[in-house]
Parts: structure tokens; C-alpha cells; sequence
């Protein structure tokens, strides 16, 4: 079969065409990081925004900015989620008391404890984190975007 032949013989690339993948190569990292910068400086800190304005509301005693806002900012929140995990990006899960993981998260403030379980333990999230996911599932941490920032305590 003619087919099978062809898919067969040696396939030689000369200097110009790995010069040219190589080329593609560098633009294609040129055009992730382009994409994670977008995200980094100005979509993810709109989220911020969102989240902070949704836990004042949550917070606020006033019942009628609750019921009013609160649903628009939940839906705005879900909206722009979607929309980082269409592009394979999501929040980083850290939670509360779970030990501080050195190799991605950055430690902005140290509590004091005498409770030696919670030694090395996230006191409070101050900041999420959010990373670049792949896998049908998206459960696979290929890059950290932005690390997220963590109170830990510290037994004294």
C-alpha cells in the first residue's frame, strides 16, 4: 500500500525547517506568556474586586444592599470564572489549616501560636492563587500564574 510506504521511509529535516520550528517554538512561549501577563495584571485583579465587593456585602448589615447586590456580584464572579477555566485556568486550592506548601505559595505574615499542631499550618488566605490546569479534568498544575498569599502560623 502506497500509504503505509510513504508513512515508512526516514523523514529528514534540514537546517531551515528546524531553524523555523524552533522559531515557532519561541513564539509560542512569547504568546503563553503574553497571555498569562493579560491575565495576571488585568483580569485576575478584576476578580479580586468582584470577591472583595461579594465578602463587604456578605459582611455589611444593611439587608437591602445584601439581597440586591450580592446575586449580581455572585453572578458576575461565576461569569468570569467560566471564563478562566474555558482557557484552563483556575484557583490554586489552599485551604485553612492544611501545611503551607514552600514551592507556590508566598507567606505575607507570621501568627503567633501555642497550639503545636497548627505549626506551619495557613492561619488565612489573603490573596488566591491561580494556575494554568491541563487534563481533561483539569487536574493537572502545569504553572503557577500567581501564587497565592498566605497568613501561617508559627508555634512560639
Amino acid at each position: 500500500n502506497e500509504e503505509d510506504n510513504i508513512l515508512s521511509k526516514d523523514v529528514k529535516i534540514n537546517d531551515e525547517e528546524i531553524y523555523n520550528i524552533e522559531y515557532l517554538e519561541k513564539k509560542k512561549e512569547q504568546y503563553s506568556k503574553s497571555c498569562f501577563d493579560f491575565l495576571m495584571f488585568y483580569l485576575i485583579p478584576i476578580i479580586d474586586g468582584i470577591e472583595a465587593g461579594i465578602s463587604f456585602i456578605e459582611s455589611s448589615n444593611e439587608c437591602i444592599l445584601i439581597k440586591k447586590t450580592l446575586d449580581i456580584y455572585k453572578e458576575i464572579e461565576t461569569l468570569y470564572m467560566e471564563l478562566l477555566t474555558y482557557f484552563g485556568i483556575k484557583k490554586v486550592k489552599v485551604r485553612k489549616k492544611e501545611t503551607v506548601n514552600f514551592d507556590f505559595m508566598d507567606i505575607i505574615d507570621i501568627e503567633e501560636t501555642n497550639d503545636i499542631d497548627l505549626d506551619m499550618k495557613i492561619e488565612s488566605i489573603v490573596e488566591s492563587g491561580y494556575g494554568y490546569f491541563e487534563g481533561e479534568d483539569l487536574s493537572q498544575l502545569v504553572r503557577v500564574i500567581r501564587r497565592p498569599r498566605v497568613i501561617v502560623y508559627k508555634y512560639i
